[in-house]
């Protein structure tokens, strides 16, 4: 799942960026504007828009528009027109909308699920033409409209109110869709908007592009395209051409011309296509059942699909999502470590401001998943009933919003007050041991459907043969990978919670990063351990990690093996480290150390930098759990005081608030960071 995680810093700034927009209600016509005349040719009402000043915008069509400077009530006349409005955070824009949109029906079922107020706005049609004497009664600064479908339309309503500003945008190539999405932009004010919508949209492309690079020309898979059925067929010159085309598949019919060319089965026989794509609503069954296509290869492998919804062929921005998605079944090799229900989620999420919640996507109700031991484990495509064994396994599911699908946690988590605390939740859930001591009666009593336990559980592949339940490892002193593994796991809303944290775990020890770059010399760190001042960590620890990301060096690096090690003060002195850290565990004190005539001579000791590690919120500091991010900035202010520049107090502050959602007070603060 790494490759999703790329876009994680800019997630979070489209998710600011949109969020504003997403849910204004579009203003009802004035009911007392009247036309003044029924002639042909309508003069518009006298009104405030006709007067402010104008400024230009060149539409699809190559025409020079003059529109208001500021336009505050805009007729929008196509259904993937509004939602790209709706997508700039501009609905409450839109008085007019299209006779689909006013229904709430096929094409305009989708926006109008996250913009109901949109079926109160008018829709100016008399039959299948816009009814100029409406329109301008409803007196718009300007007309939106677009599609070669309906063209007409809009020529036929300029012929009969020329003063009324049409701008076409018509989104019926992919070539030329990002320049659509600035001209809509131009003509509601959302230049900017657009600009992040635009590099949002241009990233999903590039993904797909980027993950199909090496097919071969030879090994494209061969699509057909139909309609409602299989004897209908988009052609080359259709935008659903270039979703096959940007989903690296070869379009079968491109040489087909004209408006959803009939095909005969003689002819879809000889294309052979391997998978055959329907539009909404049409039954695959149909297809899979009928004896004149059992010869085709889609049919006989059951690669036959319709879109989950209408809207995904053109015009929307959804059709730009589903490019992935057909690229997810005409690739699934290519495409196994994404989970395209996650990645619907954080289309619509960004891009319109809502979850996906519409039909499943993926082609079963499981998927394989490499664990972070490397194991290929089979678990359910959304987990509902998630059992954690480890307690910074557990810690993390929680952050990440996994309180209604745990269904157990380990039993160190369940004695934390302050975890319950923070998720009343824990206190109702049943305690299953640990991964090293699991109560295998109290997990299969809890009906799992998926264990989550720590990269060094003893024997996961026994423990799931034994259960019968899929079992994942998550390596937790990777930071930002097993957060990621998780929340893609857990998927839903916990991606996009999964790449807030990642995000925030990015900026703060990039500012690190920063302020030390400067530094010439590293500063050189020793960690006592549980068995007193003479034992350490090596590099396979947590304190290795931290230590080494907080920008210092581990002394005892050289030690090989997991847990703390006995040193001899020899060791110590030939080290001579220059900061000095005792873990909680520890059973000597800052004052020990100090006190103790052998450590005399060693740098730490010499200039009072010695240390004990605080104890930390709901675990102490150097184990791998959420708070290693405050434990790595505490461990930068110890070695680099004057380079690093932290306000540690403020620090945690944000730290607890934006991970915990606690806040905690100045006391509260204070004596969590003065350990002894």
């Amino acid at each position: 799942m790494k490759k999703r995680f790329v876009f994680g810093l800019m997630l979070v700034t489209l998710l600011a960026f949109f969020a504003a927009g997403c849910g204004n209600s579009a203003p009802v016509a004035d009911p007392e504007i009247a036309a003044e005349s029924t002639d042909v040719v309508v003069e518009p009402p006298a009104s405030e828009s006709t007067t402010l000043d104008t400024v230009s915008v060149v539409d699809s069509l190559g025409n020079e528009v003059l529109i208001p400077s500021e336009v505050t009530r805009v007729a929008s006349m196509r259904s993937g027109i509004t939602e790209i409005i709706c997508a700039l955070g501009e609905a409450e824009k839109i008085v007019a909308v299209d006779e689909m949109v006013k229904a709430g029906e096929m094409y305009g079922m989708f926006v109008t699920s996250i913009h109901p107020e949109l079926m109160d706005a008018d829709a100016p049609y008399a039959g299948r033409d816009i009814n100029a004497e409406e329109m301008l009664r409803i007196a718009p600064d300007l007309v939106l409209h677009g599609g070669y479908g309906r063209i007409k339309q809009a020529e036929a309503l300029k012929e009969q109110a020329p003063d009324l500003p049409i701008v076409i945008a018509h989104f019926e190539t992919l070539d030329a869709y990002m320049d659509d999405i600035r001209v809509v932009a131009r003509c509601v004010g959302a230049e900017d908007r657009a600009e992040v919508l635009i590099t949002y949209l241009q990233s999903k492309l590039d993904f797909i592009a980027e993950t199909l690079a090496d097919v071969p020309d030879d090994e494209k898979v061969r699509v057909f395209y139909g309609g409602h059925d299989a004897y209908h067929a988009y052609g080359g010159e259709t935008f659903e051409h270039a979703q096959i085309v940007n989903a690296g598949g070869v379009n079968v019919a491109e040489s087909l011309a004209g408006w959803m060319p009939e095909v005969s089965p003689e002819q879809l026989l000889e294309w052979d296509p391997e998978v055959i794509v329907l539009l909404n609503g049409a039954s695959v069954d149909e297809v899979l059942n009928d004896s004149k296509l059992e010869g085709l290869s889609a049919v006989a492998n059951k690669r036959v699909y319709a879109l989950p919804e209408a809207g995904w062929d053109f015009s929307s921005p959804r059709a730009l999502f589903c490019i992935e998605w057909l690229a997810t079944k005409f690739y699934p090799a290519y495409f196994s470590d994404v989970d395209i229900e996650s990645e619907a989620d954080e289309f619509y999420r960004n891009v319109f401001g809502v979850p996906y919640d519409g039909p499943a996507l993926a082609d079963s109700d499981t998927r394989i998943v490499t664990d972070m031991n490397g194991r290929e484990v089979e678990i359910p495509a959304h987990p509902r009933r998630v059992v954690s064994v480890f307690p910074y396994v557990t810690f993390t599911t929680l952050a990440l919003g996994g309180e209604d699908v745990l269904v157990a946690i380990d039993s160190m988590s369940a004695k934390i007050e302050k975890l319950a605390e923070v998720y009343p939740v824990v206190q109702d859930l049943p305690d299953v041991g640990t991964f090293f001591g699991l109560n295998e009666e109290s997990v299969l009593l809890a009906e799992p459907d998926l264990i989550l336990t720590a990269s060094w559980h003893r024997d996961p592949d026994e423990t799931q043969e034994k259960l019968g339940v899929p079992v994942l490892c998550a390596d937790l002193n990777d930071y930002k990978e097993s957060v990621a593994f998780i929340g893609s796991v857990l998927g839903g809303d916990a991606v996009e919670r999964a790449d807030e944290l990642i995000s925030y775990y990015d900026t703060k020890m990039a500012a690190v990063a920063d302020a030390l770059s400067a530094v010439d010399e590293k500063t050189t760190v020793y960690v006592g351990g549980g068995d007193g001042f003479l034992s350490t960590f090596g590099a396979e620890s947590t304190w290795h990690y931290e230590v080494e990301a907080a920008g210092g060096v581990n002394v005892s690096a050289d030690l090989v093996g997991g847990g703390s090690h006995e040193v001899s003060m020899e060791d110590i002195v030939l080290w001579d480290p220059d900061v000095i850290v005792l873990d909680q565990s520890c059973p000597d004190g800052v004052a020990d150390v100090l006190a103790d005539s052998r450590w005399e001579s060693v740098t730490a000791v010499k200039e009072g930098r010695v240390y004990r590690s605080p104890a930390g919120f709901l675990d102490v500091w150097g184990r791998p759990h959420l708070e290693t991010l405050l434990s790595r900035l505490w461990l930068a202010d110890k070695c680099y005081p004057e380079a690093a520049d932290l306000d540690m107090a403020a620090e945690a502050k944000e730290f607890y608030a934006t991970v915990y959602g606690v806040e905690l007070s100045d006391a509260e603060v204070e004596a969590l960071l003065s350990a002894e």
